[in-house]
């Protein structure tokens, strides 16, 4: 929480009802639901595998902030190829993309980004741990799905999300969008779906 509040303008509260909170609860793995259902969200820590790591506790709170994995986004053969036979039974879910509407509000006119904590490792999910789940469709150096802390992309969008205009943005970032158009063009397609 405090390395959100530090590189974003999102604040965490202690819980007062009848606010929407979020409930952090020690079982079931590492998981979170994507975004908030208006009441409270249930984001699984089970201590100590999803603990060891600060970037799987990011990982988690960026899916309950409303963030999908990385290689989620409907661009993501430009970047990744997935190994559909390889992926564990019943975690194939984990790698399908989103439709284009979704998934262009949520990359918030920022690239594709390997670094992202958000991003699922070559091995995640593997059947056989010799052969990747994912492997990338272009040269890189980045460490793919990397879980140490969040990367400077998945800052900018948090607070693109959030109109944290005092905070990082991400307009340095190649290929990104400008913060002003991009937010732009959101407020127009906005008003596309209230006509």
């Amino acid at each position: 929480m405090a390395t959100f509040e530090k590189t974003t303008c999102v604040r965490f509260q202690k819980r007062t009802f009848p606010k929407p909170f979020i409930f952090i609860k020690n079982q079931r793995g590492c998981s979170a639901f994507v975004g908030y259902n208006g009441h409270s969200h249930d984001t699984y820590l089970h201590a100590p595998q999803c603990t060891k790591r600060k970037g799987t506790i990011l990982h988690e709170f960026l899916h309950t902030l409303g963030f999908h994995h990385e290689h989620s986004r409907p661009d993501r053969d430009d970047f990744v190829k997935v190994h559909w036979r390889n992926i564990v039974s019943g975690f194939e879910k984990n790698f399908l993309k989103l439709n284009n509407t979704e998934a262009n509000f949520l990359s918030m006119g920022l690239p594709y980004d390997y670094f992202s904590v958000l991003h699922y490792s070559p091995y995640a999910f593997a059947k056989d741990h010799r052969h990747p789940t994912l492997t990338p469709t272009r040269p890189t150096q980045a460490v793919i799905g990397q879980r140490r802390g969040l990367s400077r992309t998945d800052v900018a969008r948090v607070n693109r999300l959030c109109d944290c205009r005092n905070h990082y943005l991400g307009d340095d970032l190649p290929g990104a969008q400008n913060y002003i158009e991009w937010r732009l063009s959101i407020d127009n397609l906005k008003l596309s779906f209230l006509i």
